[in-house]
């Protein structure tokens, strides 16, 4: 049987959190996913938003984006997106779907 676990982890100098979630489906996980994204570029959400990218969406200096190579859309793949402040540790924010094979006991 297959499952799909998301994983965001994410952190600022205030709070951290590990927030899990596991779907029956990549759709929908993969709609999870992007969804996290999204909300994470939202300046008035997130500190990505407030300042990774310029208005090119290119990475600005200090910060670090490490990403998945696009795939095709009709294929599972494992994803993730994680962007990280390499002035400050507190910051980052990891996102993965994991595609994982689970055994019937």
């Amino acid at each position: 049987m297959k499952v799909y676990e998301m994983i965001f982890n994410w952190s600022t100098e205030e709070e951290n959190c590990v927030e899990t979630a596991i779907f029956s489906t990549y759709k929908k996980a993969k709609e999870y996913f992007d969804d996290i994204i999204e909300n994470e570029n939202d300046a008035e959400i997130s500190w990505v938003g407030d300042g990774v990218f310029d208005e090119n969406g290119e990475v600005n200096e200090g910060y670090e984006l490490n990403c998945n190579p696009d795939y095709p859309e009709n294929e599972e793949h494992d994803l993730w997106w994680c962007v990280w402040n390499n002035n400050c540790n507190e910051y980052y924010d990891e996102i993965y779907l994991r595609i994982k094979e689970l055994d019937k006991v």
